[in-house]
């Protein structure tokens, strides 16, 4: 039996809909938020790549779900785990005020970090792409400036790290 097979009956045991977003499972959820990463990073247009960034907040922060319903974690262990995880990573922390902030317009929940964090184009007169010079998206919270992209690689190593820990990668 291959791993589609197997997403395959553990869907159906989970009574998911089987879909093209799902039959994957969270390693599809996992290709997504890095596909996001990568058109952020590639992005030309400045605006595209702040949409980008958002949506991989979205679907970084809600890799969560998918882990906890199709990483085969023993559900009396999820919630300790998952404490432990945020606990020791600011920067999933700041990527679900983000998540929220981009998805709801507000924080309707307690932050994570903070309340009033600031997405904001910064002029760098150092930093070219091509010809031209750019702007870099940053984000202000909690008193500190974070670069963008900086903050992905941040989320996308933390997971990574998850991942490993929990020997997910079967």
């Amino acid at each position: 039996m291959d791993n589609i097979d197997k997403q395959i009956i553990h869907l159906a045991d989970e009574k998911i809909a089987i879909s093209a977003h799902n039959i994957e499972g969270w390693k599809g959820q996992y290709s997504r938020m890095i596909r996001y990463y990568e058109r952020t990073i590639n992005a030309v247009d400045d605006i595209d790549r702040l949409d980008f960034a958002l949506t991989f907040f979205q679907n970084c922060f809600h890799l969560k779900e998918w882990i906890q319903i199709m990483g085969n974690i023993e559900e009396k262990d999820w919630e300790q785990k998952w404490k432990i995880f945020i606990s020791n990573n600011d920067e999933m922390k700041i990527c679900r005020d983000i998540s929220n902030i981009s998805k709801h317009l507000k924080l309707s929940q307690k932050p994570s970090i903070d309340k009033d964090i600031a997405i904001f184009r910064e002029y760098d007169p150092f930093h070219e792409i091509g010809n031209g010079r750019e702007n870099e998206w940053k984000i202000f919270v909690n008193g500190k400036k974070y670069s963008l992209p900086d903050l992905m690689i941040s989320c996308i190593n933390s997971w990574n790290r998850f991942i490993v820990t929990e020997k997910l990668n079967k």
